[in-house]
């Protein structure tokens, strides 16, 4: 397993986004992610409206509060604590990362060691692997956004934990592994994928309400 970056994704049901405050929530899982010392720190926020923000910072891991009325309207989060390996400390290297057209949105833990094998048109925004991939499944989507993602992780060569959101269906998250850990939970009416056990950490009522799956190794889904 190779812990580089932290990933912590949260889809809610839409019923709760009204009375639910979770951005305390999420600044305290982030902060159990913060045991690597880390470059920059992004979060992409989809409402069941489809409309979508988009927020990233160099050189820190601390969500800023000004996108906290964004994260609670959310029904899914993207959030990622970057490491870098491709690229340097640079807002334009934080994840998450889109597509051209910004309707795919992408983050990631681990290397892929053949990115610039993935060919597109589109003008990469930053220095990293990770872009090189959400571009590719930009410009050769049709109709099946799920069969792309499986024929683009099928091309990847390297390791990766994958989480993908379309912004034109914000109630679904694609997500892949290979060599990098990746959990789901269940707790309380939310399901929660992060790159390991500590983003989990403090939740309040008994272990009886919180299920943890570990994703198998090689699973590509939805």
């Amino acid at each position: 397993c190779f812990w580089m970056c932290g990933l912590l994704c949260l889809l809610r049901h839409p019923k709760s986004l009204s009375s639910e405050n979770v951005f305390c929530d999420l600044q305290a899982r982030v902060a159990h992610l913060l045991n690597r010392g880390y470059d920059a720190v992004g979060v992409g926020m989809f409402s069941p409206e489809k409309q979508s923000y988009l927020w990233k910072r160099a050189r820190s891991a601390q969500i800023d509060a000004c996108v906290e009325p964004q994260i609670n309207a959310s029904q899914i989060l993207l959030c990622h604590t970057r490491w870098a390996t491709h690229g340097g400390f640079a807002v334009k290297n934080a994840h998450p990362h889109t597509d051209a057209s910004c309707r795919f949105f992408l983050v990631h833990n681990g290397i892929i060691q053949n990115s610039l094998d993935l060919s597109f048109e589109a003008e990469c925004l930053s220095d990293t692997d990770t872009e090189r991939v959400v571009q590719w499944i930009g410009e050769n989507v049709r109709e099946n956004v799920f069969e792309v993602f499986q024929r683009c992780v099928a091309k990847c060569v390297g390791s990766w934990a994958f989480c993908l959101v379309d912004e034109s269906r914000p109630s679904r998250l694609y997500f892949a592994r290979r060599r990098n850990s990746l959990l789901v939970c269940e707790y309380l009416g939310k399901i929660f994928v992060v790159s390991e056990i500590r983003a989990l950490l403090g939740f309040r009522h008994s272990l009886d309400s919180v299920r943890v799956w570990v994703v198998p190794e090689g699973f590509v889904g939805f």
